[in-house]
């Protein structure tokens, strides 16, 4: 049994107008996404901006209810429970959000940030003292100094204040993270950091990751497997060992293209994307992608691709890729 399994997932925003608040469309953010993720493993979900990576992770997470679809969880099904029932749920599933600032209470010390999930599920059940132990002890772990312990964020350096993000996360010894953009925001030598720190902690702790960006090196770093989004759809999913040689979908290939060589004097090839992305509320026919497409043909404005198995491990939404 999966640590998280996800089927046909559908979140959709509806957009309403007029006198009576009428429904007069909806914004398909995310569109029957399927994922499962292993105990300990660390899944990568990447994708351009807009393409509904952030969206998928606060819907499993259940921050947003989702408009269809399944989300099973260490073998409980939790797409329609209510708020009241998900509290024995979110001990085990936490999330690291992407802006550290905007996520953390100005008005609360770090003791009291992180004393409140703490006692929130009775994790500490003793006085102020044996909160303040416990406390200092989730500071050491993200490698924090106990005398940040009553500093308030806006004391901190962003870095700093992820830290505590990620601490927070780990208070309640959770089976599976969220890491929502976690690094974007930080400085190169800080996000080197932030990313040992999260791969310490799985190896110490063995918690899963699903870790969402718009970074392909930083996933391929970090991540065990990759997904690819796009408007909405997973189009393809593989090792990250594989990306670099065995990258099939032109989405992929061109997110490949665009990251920035290391040597600016080397000369290369680029497959770079032109045009706009389709609006999400008015989804394009056929295969998603096809409008951007460099080796789009008639059947792909028709027929939609679902995602078909390549080898162990890789699948692709692709209706020309062998």
């Amino acid at each position: 049994m999966s640590l998280l399994e996800v089927k046909g997932l559908v979140k959709k925003f509806p957009i309403r107008k007029g006198f009576f608040n009428r429904v007069v469309a909806h914004v398909n953010a995310v569109n029957g996404v399927d994922l499962r993720i292993e105990e300990g493993e660390k899944v990568g979900l990447v994708g351009e901006s807009g393409c509904g990576k952030s969206t998928l992770g606060k819907t499993i997470a259940r921050l947003w209810e989702p408009t269809d679809g399944e989300i099973v969880f260490k073998g409980n099904n939790i797409s329609s429970k209510s708020m009241s029932e998900m509290k024995p749920h979110r001990k085990e599933l936490q999330i690291v959000f992407q802006d550290p600032y905007g996520s953390l209470n100005p008005k609360l010390t770090v003791f009291q940030t992180l004393a409140e999930p703490l006692k929130l599920h009775k994790i500490v059940t003793g006085g102020r003292d044996e909160l303040r132990k416990a406390v200092e002890k989730l500071l050491d772990t993200v490698g924090m100094p106990a005398g940040a312990i009553d500093k308030y964020p806006h004391e901190f350096s962003g870095g700093q204040r992820q830290r505590v993000g990620v601490a927070r996360a780990i208070a309640t010894n959770p089976d599976l993270v969220i890491a929502d953009e976690p690094v974007s925001a930080l400085d190169v030598s800080v996000q080197a950091q932030i990313l040992n720190l999260l791969d310490d902690l799985v190896d110490e702790q063995g918690v899963a990751f699903l870790f969402i960006s718009h970074d392909l090196k930083v996933v391929h770093h970090f991540c065990d497997r990759i997904m690819v989004m796009y408007l909405g759809f997973v189009v393809e999913t593989l090792p990250s060992d594989e990306l670099h040689e065995k990258a099939s979908h032109p989405y992929t290939k061109a997110l490949l293209d665009a990251i920035p060589v290391d040597n600016p004097l080397e000369k290369r090839k680029r497959n770079l994307l032109e045009g706009d992305v389709p609006s999400p509320i008015n989804l394009p026919s056929g295969c998603p992608f096809h409008t951007r497409c460099p080796i789009a043909e008639d059947r792909c404005k028709q027929e939609r691709p679902v995602l078909r198995k390549l080898a162990d491990g890789h699948e692709v939404a692709c209706h020309l890729v062998d």
